[in-house]
Parts: C-alpha cells; sequence; structure tokens
C-alpha cells in the first residue's frame, strides 16, 4: 500500500468520523429543543396579581431536582403555607446543563420577561472543571466556552461523573 493511499484512507476516516460526531451533535441539539417545548416552568399565572414574585435561577437541580420535587416548587408550597397575605408566586426558569455564564447571558432577559421582586440562582455543579471567568472574553475563552456547549462534551461529562467514577 503507498503512503499517497495511506494518506487518503486516514482523511477519508477523520472526515467520515468528524462527519458522525456533527451527525450525533445535531440529533442532541434537535432532541433537547423538542424536550425544553413539551416543558413548561413551573408558573401558576403570568399575570402579577399584586404577587410577590420569586425567579428561580439555575442547572438541572433547579429545573428536576429529582423524585418529582424542585426547589422552586416546595419554596412557592411551604411560603404559600407560612405567609399566605405574600400572595408568593415561584417562576421556575431552571436549565439543564446551565452554567454561570448561561444565567448571566440570559439573566436581563429573565428579568425584563417576569419582573421578579427576588431572584434566587442555585448553580455551580455545571461550572466545575477548567470554567473560564464569565468576564474573560479572550480567544482561548471563547473556544473552551464553544466546546463546552457541545452537547457531545456533556454526554462526556455525564458519562465519566457517573459512570467511571
Amino acid at each position: 500500500m503507498s503512503k499517497k493511499n495511506l494518506g487518503k484512507k486516514i482523511l477519508f476516516a477523520s472526515g467520515g468520523i468528524l462527519f458522525t460526531l456533527l451527525l450525533i451533535e445535531l440529533i442532541m441539539r434537535l432532541s433537547g429543543a423538542f424536550i425544553l417545548m413539551r416543558e413548561s416552568p413551573a408558573v401558576d399565572s403570568l399575570s402579577k396579581d399584586n404577587a410577590y414574585t420569586i425567579m428561580c435561577l439555575g442547572d438541572s437541580m433547579t429545573v428536576s431536582g429529582g423524585k418529582g420535587y424542585t426547589f422552586p416548587a416546595l419554596l412557592q408550597e411551604v411560603l404559600r403555607e407560612r405567609l399566605p397575605a405574600l400572595n408568593p408566586r415561584v417562576i421556575n426558569k431552571g436549565v439543564s446543563g446551565a452554567d454561570s455564564l448561561f444565567i448571566l447571558a440570559h439573566l436581563r432577559e429573565n428579568i425584563e420577561e417576569y419582573d421578579p421582586d427576588m431572584v434566587v440562582v442555585m448553580m455551580g455543579f455545571n461550572d466545575q472543571l477548567f470554567a473560564p471567568s464569565a468576564y474573560d472574553n479572550s480567544f482561548k475563552s471563547r473556544i473552551f466556552t464553544f466546546f463546552k456547549s457541545m452537547r457531545l462534551y456533556k454526554l462526556y461529562r455525564f458519562l465519566k461523573f457517573h459512570l467511571f467514577e
């Protein structure tokens, strides 16, 4: 086998692997978008109604919490029970996979949309492992953030933390 043929085969195989990874990334993003369209935030009413509005931001621990309980839903339940005159309304704006960069990037639009009286943020797990600062705008930081936002990278991290450690 000549070096030229071997080079072509390696190039062809590399292109096939890259294409497959991009296809998997696209499928994962479309699946995530479909799931998010089906989910609705834990909001009783989006009208103000003299309610004390608390908006909860965070990662998967905020949006799902486990066993059907979310801390925003429990917060609303406790506040309605103990402070009914407050007329509390808790909005769950948790997003699975969110990190501090995502929360910061969407903070203004969430505040403008819901006009909360209080904002509670619970997150941090997704920020671990070499996370760049939210204020670092260097090329290296932007490249890292790009790869970190890929679903394949998130799948790798999930498998690493839950299956191999």
